[in-house]
């Protein structure tokens, strides 16, 4: 992409930064082919798809007025295209300065795609499943991801990002009961892709032996998959657009505040120096560095930092961006993400980790009152502000053994988390590196 065709129509304005994205994606793809209900391991079919984006997102100001332009090369952008010549948004544009003015950089390991992956992951799932398996789709591969930010404050960075993934839906019957496990893992490294420990947790979501919950309260666990979602669903409130336009449960005068249980810390995490978290837990320092939302810098060129967002269950910080932190008169924490490489940059989390505890799950796994949380649904519909949550939800009761399905849990996510168990195991789950939480008192129906 040539900058010098760019840049000399930005001069005439007093602001502008140049966001350019690339992402150059290889994936391997198993699909089954339907025969009656089950599907036969060698007759599956397979392909190899490439995918190339490179995107281009400009933001100027005249000191008074703001524009913004996007476009996807390869597409048409149409009506959403606007005159570099006529800043039409009201809002003033910030522009950090950036502590570093370069930056060439690289995260991930370039590796390429094993295929055998699947292989050995479908391989494990057929020899151990006792019951009928039908393969929806498996897929394996990477991503290269290049992000570019050149600003009229002398910015000039650039980060290449390998990203390693396998997904897909696995489906089984037994017993005339039809059951489907989705699975999602993303990685710097592709060592870190395990075959033996997916088919683990995948055969682990499956039970055909289920039985009715009586309604109650309940201490439910809920491993990382889900934790990770109830986490995301809470920490909206911490995101400093949300604050500024009254949509949160909290305002700058909580900062200090002690809001949950000594027992819960979170932090934004995602600099990759491990020099700066050397006080942290060992096995966070061992698993952030496969964590796919490390950086170097935010969407808008700020250098990234590692800071509290809760710390034994103080509020410490919020989540800003250049124009909102400044809006909220606090320090700027570097949490510019861009939603979509084609829209302009918001306040988001990037790499957020939960500190584990000293307690084993499984420990708990005796007691006739715990249950286990396999998947949740409906959390989108909940109330993010009250923290009140009503979700669909199955699982598992270790005690007895058996599965359940069809069942209501409901409760207040932040009164639930003034008295949480923080779990010893850690799992990344996206963008968040969380171990599994018991929640007691949830109300099941």
């Amino acid at each position: 992409m040539d900058l010098k065709k760019i840049i000399p129509g930005l001069k005439k304005f007093r602001l502008w930064e140049v966001f350019i994205y690339e992402s150059v994606s290889q994936e391997f793809v198993c699909e089954g082919i339907e025969e009656g209900t089950t599907i036969n391991k060698n007759k599956l079919k397979k392909e190899v798809k490439e995918r190339t984006r490179n995107v281009i997102a400009i933001r100027f100001s005249d000191g008074r007025k703001s524009g913004f332009f996007a476009q996807d090369f390869g597409k048409k952008f149409g009506k959403n295209q606007i005159s570099l010549d006529k800043p039409i948004s009201e809002q003033k544009l910030e522009i950090p300065k950036g502590a570093t003015k370069k930056i060439r950089a690289s995260l991930g390991e370039d590796k390429d795609v094993n295929q055998e992956n699947i292989d050995e992951l479908l391989e494990i799932l057929f020899q151990k499943a006792d019951f009928k398996l039908v393969i929806d789709k498996v897929s394996v591969g990477k991503t290269t991801q290049t992000r570019r930010i050149v600003n009229s404050k002398g910015l000039d960075l650039v980060e290449r990002k390998t990203l390693h993934f396998i997904y897909g839906a696995i489906g089984g019957e037994k017993n005339g009961q039809r059951q489907i496990v989705y699975f999602s893992e993303y990685f710097l490294f592709p060592s870190k892709i395990s075959p033996h420990d997916i088919a683990k947790k995948i055969l682990a979501d499956f039970n055909f032996d289920e039985v009715r919950l009586k309604a109650g309260k309940f201490k439910v666990i809920f491993p990382p998959k889900v934790a990770a979602q109830i986490i995301e669903f809470m920490i909206e409130n911490f995101s400093a657009d949300r604050i500024i336009s009254k949509l949160s449960r909290f305002t700058e005068r909580d900062l200090g505040k002690k809001v949950f249980s000594d027992s819960l810390s979170i932090f934004e995490l995602a600099y990759p120096s491990f020099d700066s978290i050397s006080g942290f837990n060992k096995k966070v320092q061992e698993e952030l560095k496969f964590a796919p939302g490390l950086a170097y810098f935010d969407d808008e060129g700020e250098e990234k930092k590692n800071f509290p967002i809760i710390k034994s269950g103080v509020i410490e910080n919020f989540i800003t961006h250049a124009l909102s932190a400044k809006k909220l008169n606090i320090q700027n924490t570097a949490c510019a993400v861009r939603p979509n490489p084609l829209s302009p940059p918001i306040p988001a989390i990037s790499s957020l980790v939960i500190l584990p505890g000293d307690e084993s799950k499984e420990k708990y796994y005796s007691f006739s009152d715990v249950i286990l949380i396999s998947e949740i649904i409906g959390l989108h519909t909940s109330d993010p502000i009250k923290g009140d949550f009503s979700v669909g939800c199955r699982g598992y009761i270790p005690s007895a053994g058996k599965g359940f399905k069809n069942t209501t849990i409901s409760g207040n996510i932040f009164e639930l988390l003034k008295n949480p168990i923080i779990f010893d195991d850690l799992s990344i789950e996206g963008k968040i590196l969380t171990p599994s939480i018991l929640l007691e008192g949830v109300q099941v129906s």
